[in-house]
């Protein structure tokens, strides 16, 4: 699962995750309590999560409230990856200083960082403008996930059926369907215009359980199909 802080970045990689079977998961800003639970659960269950922020006071704030969490970034790392330099994706701004503060105390950042995030800052949207190519930026995320969990499990993702039908069976039922449609069509029809005007109420539950024995007592006496259902009776006796 990758936590990702701004709205508008998930449905950007929403397409690319999907092919790989990775949750994304949009804090809108700080994780909200629902968000902090669900990543907690995530965690419990031996899912591998990571976080990606923007590279500011607030970004790094999220990120802290949660180390257990591997941030992948935004970082001088990410430039590096790209080849870009601060000056073409930052941007100067006054952090609030309950944000600030925080990370200025914070065993986990070094002072380089935190100086750089007091007065300037690098948004994840800047660089996603910068490189202009949303399945660079998934490759680097990929990239970034990879090495830090090698493995995973995808049993969460990939659904091995229990069972199949045969080819056969789908071509017969497929028949089957379309000849009970055309026998039914009349009746049918007919309760639609029974039921489109009714007055008083209905005991909804008593005809949502009669109506399917109705009609298939319809089917099942209906010449057209009888000897098709015989066969397939036949069968099912051996």
């Amino acid at each position: 699962m990758l936590i990702i802080e701004k709205e508008g970045v998930v449905k950007q990689l929403a397409p690319f995750a999907d092919e790989k079977g990775i949750a994304l998961l949009n804090t809108r800003g700080f994780l909200t309590e629902y968000a902090s639970t669900l990543s907690e659960q995530a965690n419990k269950n031996g899912c591998n999560i990571a976080i990606l922020t923007d590279f500011d006071a607030s970004g790094l704030l999220i990120a802290n409230s949660i180390p257990d969490v591997y941030r992948i970034g935004i970082d001088f790392n990410t430039l590096d990856y790209f080849n870009l330099s601060p000056s073409q994706v930052e941007e100067k701004y006054k952090p609030k200083q309950n944000h600030l503060k925080p990370l200025q105390v914070s065993s986990l950042l070094n002072e380089e960082t935190v100086e750089y995030v007091s007065n300037r800052r690098i948004e994840i949207d800047s660089i996603m403008a910068s490189v202009n190519d949303n399945s660079k930026i998934w490759k680097f995320i990929l990239s970034k996930l990879e090495y830090k969990f090698p493995t995973r499990d995808y049993n969460r993702a990939i659904n091995i059926p229990e069972y199949v039908m045969p080819s056969c069976l789908e071509v017969l039922n497929e028949q089957v369907r379309k000849k009970c449609t055309l026998i039914l069509k009349k009746e049918r029809n007919k309760m639609k215009h029974q039921f489109s005007n009714t007055t008083g109420f209905l005991d909804i539950k008593r005809y949502n359980m009669s109506i399917p024995i109705r009609l298939r007592k319809i089917i099942e006496s209906d010449n057209r199909i009888k000897s098709l259902l015989s066969d397939i009776e036949s069968l099912t006796l051996k």
